[in-house]
């Protein structure tokens, strides 16, 4: 009984497997297919060069002067070409997102599938690869994570992910023992600029202190915005009298800043503090208090927290 069924089953397995016997006239017919529905095909030979190339993928990759990229951005080496990779492992490559790169434009980005053609011996004889542009959701997709993370005002961190990355921080300082030092960053009477110079300078004001603060701190520090202007800044691996420095820095800078406004006079105070195994809400609340004794003190000025010493 089980002889009759070992051909189905053979057949089977030639029908879902992603292996194709083609000629070269059969691949042009599925070009120009895939060319009435906007679809781009590539067809690489044995030594990966493109010997097909259909409208839709000649006008993607700009008559061959753009190259794919990592998602990163990043060119692709000559061995991690798409192409590459499946002449040399014969796996076809499923649903892959790839950049397009014109040497100066913006990133474009692609949805791949690469297959490989088999010659009568078994032998890979050509490699398709189908490319459908997806830019646009792409972009869409990017955007809507940078706006599930980031102030639309300032472009800094917003709070809810600010206070993730700093839970996040406390939590490996606790376990590695590792300094960290916060700051609680606010601009001195930003409610009369508001009045005096009106809403607009005040919102253009807090886009700049925040470009400021990232400029002026290293990549891996956090800038948040807190809300009320207001910014919580995280700088990881540095004790409370490293970040001193720079901060003091960029304190001397806005003070002597009118931001492009003739008139406008701009100080920030602030709270520093160290994580010292605390919970986030605490180490907030510290921060928050030696603010309060910065803005007791005159404003302009940047408190540390004494009880670290």
């Amino acid at each position: 009984m089980s002889k009759p069924s070992e051909p189905a089953e053979r057949a089977e397995r030639k029908v879902i497997t992603p292996d194709l016997q083609a000629d070269d006239a059969e691949l042009a017919r599925y070009a120009m297919l895939l060319d009435c529905l906007g679809v781009g095909l590539l067809v690489y030979g044995r030594d990966v060069e493109v010997c097909l190339s259909n409208t839709s993928a000649t006008a993607m990759l700009n008559n061959g002067l753009a190259a794919f990229t990592d998602q990163s951005g990043l060119a692709q080496s000559e061995e991690k070409r798409p192409a590459a990779l499946v002449l040399r492992t014969g796996e076809p490559i499923q649903n892959c997102i790839y950049g397009i790169n014109d040497a100066g434009t913006a990133n474009r980005w692609i949805n791949a599938n690469l297959l490989p053609v088999l010659a009568s011996d078994g032998s890979i004889r050509r490699v398709l690869m189908t490319m459908t542009d997806i830019s646009e959701i792409h972009w869409l997709e990017a955007r809507l994570e940078q706006l599930s993370v980031r102030d639309p005002l300032t472009d800094a961190f917003n709070q809810r992910h600010t206070l993730r990355l700093l839970d996040e921080e406390c939590h490996r300082s606790r376990r590695y023992g590792t300094p960290s030092t916060i700051a609680l960053i606010d601009i001195d009477g930003l409610g009369r600029i508001n009045t005096t110079h009106g809403r607009a300078t005040g919102d253009r004001l807090l886009a700049s202190i925040a470009s400021r603060l990232r400029d002026a701190l290293r990549e891996i520090d956090v800038v948040g915005y807190h809300g009320n202007g207001q910014f919580l800044l995280i700088l990881p691996n540095v004790q409370l009298d490293g970040a001193m420095i720079p901060l003091e820095r960029i304190r001397a800078g806005i003070e002597t800043d009118d931001f492009g406004n003739p008139g406008l006079n701009v100080t920030i105070s602030g709270g520093v503090t160290e994580c010292a195994g605390d919970t986030p809400i605490a180490l907030i609340e510290r921060a928050h208090d030696l603010l309060l004794q910065a803005k007791t003190a005159g404003r302009n000025w940047l408190c540390q927290d004494e009880s670290l010493f």
